[in-house]
């Protein structure tokens, strides 16, 4: 492991959090305490993550917030999270998380695409949060498209048969990345990444998927005309296949 490496899996460690024993950043974790340049960059990287959990948790949610994300829990209705002031603390909070996410994705000095992937996979390997929650695929489209997103993306015919989840963007190297996240009706949802092919210095050259583990994710990932997808979930590639 070289020291870029080190950090594409140390952008994403939470100190305090994350266990230092963890086989997925153990070895990283020590190449730190063995290079002085990338351990002062790592205590840096902590000092950051510290900073912004601060601002988290200033954040003060509706006393009634649960009730009301439950009340209108899987409801169509694009705009609520902005037209409800009682769920604005709820809308920054995202947008912070977006913000964060964004900033530990800038991390990785060189933008290749094994490194997008690996980082969009453990992005949405735990807990996440949506921009916007809806099951319907056309608000979905518009709502990207107004926040200058990807709007002109190619569903598969079986994704397509899916109901939404939501969607978020993410900051990838200064290009915004499109996340679409499909109900398959198991508790391993399917998150679909695009972005401009022009992003990744190496993006898949075909329109057939290219498989790929990455830690407790399956991954799929295809190019077609200008938009390099990525698919994520948790479903083995037999699964996965079903939809593509």
């Amino acid at each position: 492991m070289d020291n870029q490496q080190a950090k594409e899996i140390l952008a994403l460690y939470r100190a305090g959090l994350d266990e230092a024993g963890d086989p997925f950043f153990s070895e990283a974790l020590a190449q730190a305490q063995r290079d002085p340049e990338l351990g002062r960059w790592f205590e840096k990287q902590c000092a950051i993550d510290a900073a912004m959990r601060e601002k988290f948790q200033q954040i003060t949610a509706p006393a009634d917030l649960a009730r009301q994300i439950l009340a209108e829990r899987k409801i169509v209705r694009p705009a609520v999270w902005w037209e409800r002031p009682a769920l604005w603390a709820a809308a920054a909070a995202a947008i912070v998380l977006a913000v964060l996410a964004g900033y530990l994705l800038r991390q990785t000095e060189t933008p290749t695409f094994q490194a997008y992937r690996k980082n969009m996979a453990n992005l949405v390997s735990g807990e996440y949060k949506m921009m916007l929650e809806t099951n319907d695929l056309i608000v979905i489209r518009q709502f990207l498209g107004k926040n200058h997103g990807a709007s002109d993306y190619i569903l598969t015919k079986e994704l397509e048969k899916l109901p939404g989840e939501g969607c978020a963007l993410i900051k990838w190297h200064g290009q915004r990345v499109s996340l679409v996240c499909l109900d398959r009706g198991h508790d391993d949802d399917l998150f679909l990444f695009i972005v401009d092919r022009t992003a990744l210095p190496d993006p898949p050259l075909g329109q057939s998927a290219e498989f790929a583990r990455v830690n407790n994710m399956t991954t799929a990932s295809w190019t077609v005309g200008d938009k390099t997808y990525v698919l994520a979930s948790k479903a083995s590639e037999e699964d996965l296949r079903k939809f593509l």
